[in-house]
Protein backbone atom coordinates (compact mmCIF):
# COMPACT_ATOMS: atom_id res chain seq x y z
CA UNK A 1 0.00 0.00 0.00
CA UNK A 2 2.83 2.03 0.62
CA UNK A 3 3.53 2.58 -3.33
CA UNK A 4 0.01 3.31 -3.82
CA UNK A 5 0.12 6.09 -1.11
CA UNK A 6 2.54 7.98 -3.04
CA UNK A 7 1.49 8.77 -6.03
CA UNK A 8 -0.51 12.64 -6.56
CA UNK A 9 -3.28 11.55 -8.71
CA UNK A 10 -6.05 9.46 -8.18
CA UNK A 11 -6.27 6.02 -9.70
CA UNK A 12 -9.06 4.85 -11.63
CA UNK A 13 -8.75 0.84 -9.88
CA UNK A 14 -7.59 -0.28 -6.98
CA UNK A 15 -7.59 -4.13 -6.66
CA UNK A 16 -7.54 -4.90 -3.04
CA UNK A 17 -5.54 -8.59 -2.32
CA UNK A 18 -4.46 -7.81 0.73
CA UNK A 19 -5.82 -11.06 3.53
CA UNK A 20 -5.48 -13.46 6.24
CA UNK A 21 -6.92 -16.17 4.12
CA UNK A 22 -6.61 -19.24 7.14
CA UNK A 23 -9.36 -19.08 9.03
CA UNK A 24 -8.31 -20.68 12.35
CA UNK A 25 -6.11 -17.68 12.58
CA UNK A 26 -9.37 -15.54 12.17
CA UNK A 27 -10.88 -17.21 15.14
CA UNK A 28 -7.52 -17.16 17.10
CA UNK A 29 -6.77 -13.41 16.91
CA UNK A 30 -10.46 -11.66 15.11
CA UNK A 31 -8.92 -8.11 15.84
CA UNK A 32 -5.92 -8.79 13.81
CA UNK A 33 -8.55 -10.37 11.14
CA UNK A 34 -10.37 -7.50 10.74
CA UNK A 35 -7.37 -4.88 10.49
CA UNK A 36 -6.54 -7.04 7.47
CA UNK A 37 -9.48 -8.29 5.91
CA UNK A 38 -11.38 -4.88 6.47
CA UNK A 39 -9.45 -2.66 4.18
CA UNK A 40 -11.11 0.56 6.30
CA UNK A 41 -8.06 2.67 6.02
CA UNK A 42 -7.71 2.16 2.35
CA UNK A 43 -11.37 3.31 2.14
CA UNK A 44 -10.43 5.98 4.16
CA UNK A 45 -7.65 7.27 1.34
CA UNK A 46 -9.94 6.92 -1.62
CA UNK A 47 -13.14 8.78 0.30
CA UNK A 48 -10.08 11.84 0.48
CA UNK A 49 -10.50 12.65 -2.95
CA UNK A 50 -12.63 14.95 -4.07
CA UNK A 51 -14.32 12.84 -6.64
CA UNK A 52 -15.68 9.62 -5.68
CA UNK A 53 -15.04 7.59 -8.94
CA UNK A 54 -12.28 5.40 -7.84
CA UNK A 55 -13.15 1.47 -8.39
CA UNK A 56 -12.55 -0.56 -5.93
CA UNK A 57 -11.95 -4.06 -6.18
CA UNK A 58 -11.33 -6.56 -2.63
CA UNK A 59 -11.33 -9.94 -3.17
CA UNK A 60 -11.92 -12.37 -0.57
CA UNK A 61 -11.16 -16.29 0.12
CA UNK A 62 -14.26 -19.01 -0.56
CA UNK A 63 -14.04 -19.33 3.14
CA UNK A 64 -16.83 -16.75 3.52
CA UNK A 65 -20.72 -17.11 3.72
CA UNK A 66 -22.92 -16.69 0.35
CA UNK A 67 -25.18 -13.92 0.69
CA UNK A 68 -28.08 -14.89 -0.55
CA UNK A 69 -30.31 -11.99 -2.10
Amino acid sequence: MTIVLVCYWQPDVVVNCGAISVPRACEIDPDTAHAINVPSSLLKWLQSFKQNNTLLVHLSTDQGKPILS
